[in-house]
């Protein structure tokens, strides 16, 4: 991401209004980017003032501690979707894998017969 996108999504991060990916690019711009983070950290702050200042309720008053608050909550989002994407591609394997299987054993017996001993051998060892 350019420091000319992440300065436009700004505004979409504050709201939590950016996907998963979007986010995920932002937050490694601002991560790398001290300039861009800044200019957030500068955003931010305007932007939590105005809106306690409309709600007048006192808190927020440590608006740099509420942003790198509001970024390890995104980059803890980031980490579970990814590790949610990982955990499905690796059940999809194993549902592909054991439905070969099976259809190793129903079409040709023989062969199933001799991973089936293979198999068990395998397993022995550990």
């Amino acid at each position: 991401m350019k420091c000319e996108d992440a300065i436009k999504n700004m505004d979409r991060f504050v709201n939590h209004n950016m996907t998963t990916k979007e986010l995920g690019e932002f937050l490694e711009h601002i991560d790398t980017c001290p300039s861009c983070y800044e200019e957030l950290e500068t955003y931010y702050t305007v932007a939590i003032a105005l809106h306690y200042l409309d709600q007048n309720d006192g808190e927020g008053y440590n608006i740099p501690l509420r942003l790198k608050h509001n970024l390890e909550e995104a980059r803890n989002r980031v980490r579970r979707e990814k590790r949610y994407y990982v955990i499905l591609h690796v059940l999809l394997i194993v549902l592909v894998v054991t439905l070969l299987i099976m259809l190793v054993f129903v079409q040709a017996p023989q062969i199933g017969t001799e991973l089936e001993q293979f198999l068990s051998h395998f397993l022995r060892i550990f």
